[in-house]
């Protein structure tokens, strides 16, 4: 191929590039102009469909759990029941604990909704001490079943182990006031403020040596892509913490993916967190891990509260190219995405020309022409000049004189 044939080809690709970025600067204004996202409401009322059942509702009844002496002592509970709606589900016990504490972990639970199998306890650290017999506390326990509209099946196994004492001796009492929540207890369907719920609010207890860990959960529902795609997701909530105490929080959602807290101390007791999140298309339940350690040997009680907790979804300009996710090393997307078309373009070409080159592999070829009848650019041509092409006008170049 010669030279001339060359200049043809770059004049062509030239004016194709030009004609490509002015289609696309006209598409994106019709694009914006036309476009509009959905209403931003700074309050928004939570969009729910959520309903609870309690066990009295449903006629799940449990009776005083009591064991004494040592061994391995088991309750069972099974119902099957009807509801009026269907979707995740969250269960929320509320108990209450006499006596001496069991042996670790504490009230082993095992479970089984709609054939959808859970473990879980009430760790020894959560359950009453004597000074506090008979305060009523929750446990959550997302379900991965979803509710449905009849035949729900519920299944629940209680065990506590006993090894060391044998004149120990304790209750457990599961209250009728604990509820199933079926449905979308967040629905997320526009931008804006909303006030959101976490299960549980309330966490009492004693510490122990290496601390403690307690859990709690919120849970949001996303349908709309377009939403998904335009917002930026926070999450804001109050921490207040009594007690001889130091807490580390950790927040991450199913797939065990982390996302980083900042804490805001507003007085000796309350803490203000917001966290950016990253939501999926559908469910989402989100895990807050709650690490309480005391300085002293001995257990310290602790009082933590969850309180104003807020979801705030922002509009988020994108550029319409749906390049941003598109992660390119040292390099970030402008705002106005035309110019990062053009500057990519720019900065990938001359890597482009080099590799072609080198796939050419042409021995001895480092110069850069410039011709005399155009002031466009010349790369040599990358098979080689030929020594019967008449022409060639390689001698032909400037000379570039310094100035006097």
């Amino acid at each position: 191929m010669n030279r001339g044939a060359l200049r043809k080809i770059l004049k062509i690709s030239i004016g194709i590039f030009v004609i490509l970025l002015s289609f696309t600067s006209s598409f994106m204004k019709i694009n914006q102009g036309s476009y509009s996202p959905i209403e931003y409401s700074p309050n928004n009322t939570i969009q729910s469909t959520v309903q609870e059942y309690s066990f009295n509702d449903l006629g799940i009844t449990i009776n005083q759990f009591i064991w004494s002496e040592k061994g391995t002592f088991q309750l069972f509970v099974n119902k099957t029941f009807d509801i009026n709606n269907n979707g995740p589900i969250v269960l929320l016990l509320e108990f209450s604990t006499q006596g001496d504490k069991p042996d670790s972990p504490g009230y082993k639970i095992l479970g089984e909704f709609n054939q959808h199998s859970f473990e879980t306890s009430i760790p020894r650290w959560m359950i009453g001490s004597s000074d506090n017999h008979g305060v009523i506390k929750q446990l959550a326990i997302p379900l991965e079943g979803e509710g449905r509209l009849y035949s729900n099946y519920f299944e629940l196994t209680i065990e506590v182990k006993n090894e060391f004492d044998a004149f120990a001796e304790g209750s457990l009492q599961i209250l009728g006031s604990s509820k199933l929540l079926i449905g979308d207890d967040l629905l997320v369907d526009t931008f804006g403020h909303f006030s959101a719920k976490m299960y549980t609010e309330f966490l009492f207890g004693t510490t122990t040596l290496g601390g403690i860990r307690a859990k709690s959960y919120i849970q949001m529902t996303i349908n709309n892509e377009t939403l998904l795609s335009y917002g930026n997701y926070q999450l804001q909530f109050s921490l207040e913490i009594h007690g001889e105490v130091a807490v580390s929080l950790f927040l991450f959602d199913t797939n065990m993916q982390s996302f980083s807290m900042e804490k805001n101390q507003t007085d000796d007791y309350t803490s203000e967190i917001t966290s950016d999140i990253s939501p999926v298309l559908g469910v989402n339940l989100y895990t807050l891990e709650i690490a309480v350690y005391s300085e002293n040997i001995w257990s310290s009680t602790f009082n933590i509260s969850i309180l104003n907790v807020y979801l705030n979804v922002e509009y988020t300009e994108k550029s319409g190219f749906g390049f941003d996710d598109l992660e390119i090393p040292f390099f970030q997307w402008p705002s106005y995405p035309v110019v990062g078309v053009i500057i990519l373009a720019i900065w990938i070409l001359p890597f482009s020309v080099l590799k072609y080159r080198a796939w050419k592999k042409l021995p001895g070829e480092v110069e850069i022409n410039f011709l005399e009848d155009d002031d466009a650019i010349n790369i040599m041509d990358p098979e080689g000049l030929s020594v019967d092409d008449q022409d060639d006008d390689i001698d032909e170049t400037f000379e570039f004189d310094e100035d006097e």
